[in-house]
């Protein structure tokens, strides 16, 4: 067992940065104990000492999966790039091999106190931490680091990696392996994970209140809320908001400790006293008929645009 491990985060990122960059990247600092690397085609000034960057493109990224993968790899958009996260760990090997673990993580999102909810007994026990793309960790060995090529998903990492079309083997295949093959993994919905089916920030797959709101508060996620009259707050690991577009999303500015997270983007405050933020205002509650059409309206949406797809791969 150890006391203390030793951990890098990798991040994929092609196209111009998101607007709220600084405000990710304020979360990785306070996670000092952590290093992050980001594999990108854009520069950035100032970043924090734990954070770097590796400027590419992907077709370099493409080239290299095929050399340490041993298979005509297909990168052929940045999304596709999802489903090699979990071969990260072999594809990047010698850039992380002074790493006890190796995670990959999504931009839209921003961490909160990860050490409080991925602990040392947790990382003693399990090779795998977390089970989706927004943020997973693994243990760096070579067998850990090889289990993609083992059987029990429904897709083989063969026909996944070199298929243009996006197959989610970060979300299903690679979790159907370690399940299948009784793996150690640490699977619990310790993150804040927004719906993208409402307008409001909602948690899916979590009580929501009709008064709460999100804010990041000297390193942590926290979601406030009001019930029965008493305001009430709890921790998350991270939170998760979906590619929402944000607009007039001022940058970060360290004069603030604190800034809330919500449908219209980032909001920077010195004063985060609960009892005198107007939640209504930051992640207003429309009532149950709107977010009943905005859930609907959502489903509809993206149900065009799977048949889309089935079209257009059938017309191939």
């Amino acid at each position: 067992m150890q006391d203390k491990y030793k951990i890098v985060i990798i991040g994929c990122y092609f196209g111009n940065l998101p607007d709220y960059f600084s405000y990710w990247l304020k979360s990785c600092s306070t996670n000092n104990h952590i290093d992050w690397i980001i594999y990108t085609d854009q520069t950035y000034p100032d970043l924090p000492e734990n954070v770097a960057m590796i400027n590419t493109t992907l077709g370099k990224i493409e080239s290299l999966a095929r050399d340490k993968l041993g298979i005509q790899a297909v990168i052929n958009a940045p999304y596709k790039l999802c489903d090699f996260k979990p071969v990260y760990g072999k594809i990047f090997e010698d850039d992380i091999k002074d790493y006890d673990f190796w995670g990959h993580c999504d931009f839209d999102m921003i961490f909160g106190d990860i050490s409080k909810f991925i602990t040392n007994e947790i990382l003693n026990k399990y090779d795998k931490v977390l089970t989706l793309g927004h943020l997973t960790l693994y243990r760096n060995t070579s067998i850990v680091n090889e289990r993609y090529k083992d059987t029990g998903g429904e897709i083989n990492y063969i026909t996944a990696l070199c298929n243009e079309e996006h197959v989610a083997f970060d979300e299903i295949t690679i979790n159907e392996i370690y399940k299948k093959n009784k793996y150690s993994i640490y699977d619990k919905r310790i993150f804040a994970d927004i719906s993208p089916s409402y307008r409001r920030f909602k948690i899916t797959g979590k009580k929501n209140y009709e008064n709460q709101l999100f804010l990041w508060r000297d390193g942590s996620i926290i979601h406030a809320y009001i019930d029965n009259g008493k305001i009430y707050e709890e921790e998350y690991l991270y939170i998760h908001f979906q590619k929402r577009k944000f607009n007039n999303v001022k940058k970060y500015s360290n004069d603030y400790s604190s800034f809330l997270i919500g449908p219209d983007g980032f909001n920077l405050i010195k004063n985060d006293n609960l009892e005198t933020l107007n939640f209504s205002i930051y992640n207003p509650y429309q009532g149950k008929l709107v977010e009943k059409f905005q859930e609907k309206s959502f489903y509809y949406k993206h149900l065009f645009k799977v048949i889309k797809k089935k079209i257009k791969r059938k017309m191939k």
